[in-house]
């Protein structure tokens, strides 16, 4: 036997080579110059029996390399000619299915392609029966989706109890929580706060409101209904916010009267809210007819906090626009502006520098307003500017996470439900919204939140010819 070690070891190593050859290179002219189990292969070294030229030696788990192969790597199958080690993984779509890519799962039946990270997901189900002209709310506690709606007979809640994401979530009978109204133009408004759930919605000619701390799809979970103050017997002007231990309330009140029979109120309760009407405060009164209105509270760095109402006032055709920091107890407190545009129900949110945008619409011709204030003081007419944007139904705001703002509406036959989201220099990408197979998803009256990622959550009621029902939409990846 002839062999000699090519790589450069002491002799001490040498003698260790009975127990590591696999470990070192040998030169040889036969296979007799080999240790038992090696023989002579290309090259004049010697190689492990098994092995083909050109190949690696097998790993734990894989199967022989072949000619050019690459070692299959653990739990592989054997690699290829030329190919590299196979890699674990992916499994054949399902039938519908397009084929997965990078980090996808497999697709479900009637899907389309799935995106990095996860199939399309974005599934329509049913929450309760409606009306026709019923505008619902909907947020998010616990992780969960809620809703609220008022019809003809009942003001209704639900919440998804399971399957949230999936196509066949599980939502909770809705439970009745106070009466309802003919006239369905208002929007109720469901709000959380501390674990408490608190709604607000109009009955005729009253402003109800009332709590619920846990076990909400019970009815008897819920306080009684509580007349905040009296009410116009019509129109559609309601505002609720809460924030900390303040609540705010707005809408049309009758107790003076304006050009045709009413005016706008804002109210506030600090504690104890659903017991009596006696804590919720009047503190704002303006002799305007109003046609919707909206309120938000935002907490200020020295602890206060900024009160901020829009109201379409019929009268005048202008929205008028309002803010009081200190001094809010008394109307002189407040600052108001007008801004002009025979746009009404108006939805206001606050964009990622805190500055306010009021969405709002034109009923006459249809076209969708946003109003913007561009810098501080928002008092100031001139620090704001108005963009017709496009042809509406519908209209409410809303918010990413990033602090960007959104809109939701519809086309004025309710034909496709439409997403705007902001882009730069205070500019509105709109689009319709659609299902995984592409196809647009009728509806008007819609209201959303964002949820991970920016994907939408929304109700909204189905179109005009069909059976009225309140529909949730879960947008997915």
């Amino acid at each position: 036997m002839r062999r000699w070690l090519l790589t450069v070891c002491a002799l001490a190593a040498a003698c260790q080579c009975g127990t590591r050859a696999g470990e070192l290179t040998y030169a040889c002219e036969a296979d007799d110059d080999c240790a038992e189990g090696f023989r002579c292969g290309a090259g004049a070294t010697c190689v492990a029996e098994g092995a083909t030229a050109g190949g690696g030696a097998p790993t734990a788990g894989g199967g022989a390399p072949t000619a050019g192969g690459g070692a299959p790597t653990a739990g592989g199958g054997a690699p290829t000619a030329g190919g590299g080690a196979p890699t674990a993984g992916g499994g054949a779509p399902t039938a519908g299915g397009g084929a997965p890519t990078a980090g996808g799962g497999a697709p479900t039946a009637g899907g389309g392609a799935p995106t990095a990270g996860g199939a399309c997901a974005t599934f329509v189900s049913t929450v309760g029966p409606a009306q026709t002209q019923v505008r619902a709310t909907v947020l998010e506690a616990a992780g969960r989706p809620r809703a609220l709606w008022v019809t003809t007979a009942a003001a209704l809640y639900s919440e998804c109890t399971a399957g949230c994401s999936s196509a066949t979530p599980t939502w909770s009978s809705p439970a009745t929580i106070g009466g309802g109204v003919v006239g369905r133009d208002t929007r109720p408004l469901l709000r959380e706060l501390g674990g408490v759930s608190s709604a607000m919605w109009r009955t005729g000619s009253q402003v109800q409101y009332a709590e619920c701390a846990a076990n909400c799809t019970a009815p008897a979970s819920w306080s009684t209904p509580l007349n905040i103050a009296p009410a116009m017997s019509s129109g559609r002007t309601l505002g609720y916010d809460v924030v900390a231990g303040l609540r705010a309330a707005a809408f049309e009140d009758g107790a003076v009267a304006a050009a045709d029979g009413g005016g706008f109120a804002y109210a506030e309760c600090t504690g104890n809210c659903s017991a009596s009407s006696a804590l919720w405060r009047l503190l704002l009164y303006l002799p305007i007819n109003p046609s919707g209105a909206d309120v938000r509270l935002t907490p200020l760095a020295d602890g206060g906090t900024r009160r901020v109402a829009a109201i379409f006032a019929d009268d005048s055709n202008v929205i008028r626009y309002g803010e009081c920091e200190a001094g809010c107890l008394q109307a002189d407190g407040w600052s108001f502006i007008s801004l002009a545009g025979d746009a009404r129900d108006p939805s206001l949110v606050f964009d990622a520098q805190g500055l306010p945008r009021i969405f709002a619409r034109n009923a006459t011709t249809d076209r969708l307003f946003v109003y913007r204030c561009a810098q501080r003081p928002c008092t100031t007419f001139g620090n704001w500017a108005s963009t017709n944007l496009l042809s509406s139904g519908h209209v409410t705001g809303g918010n990413f996470a990033d602090g960007g703002t959104f809109f939701v509406t519809s086309t004025p036959d309710g034909g496709q439900l439409l997403l705007g989201v902001e882009g730069p220099a205070a500019t509105y990408t709109s689009s319709p919204l659609t299902l995984c197979s592409g196809a647009a998803v009728p509806g008007e009256r819609p209201h959303a939140y964002a949820g991970a990622n920016g994907q939408l959550r929304l109700v909204y009621v189905s179109p005009p010819g069909s059976t009225p029902v309140i529909n949730f939409l879960y947008q997915g990846p």
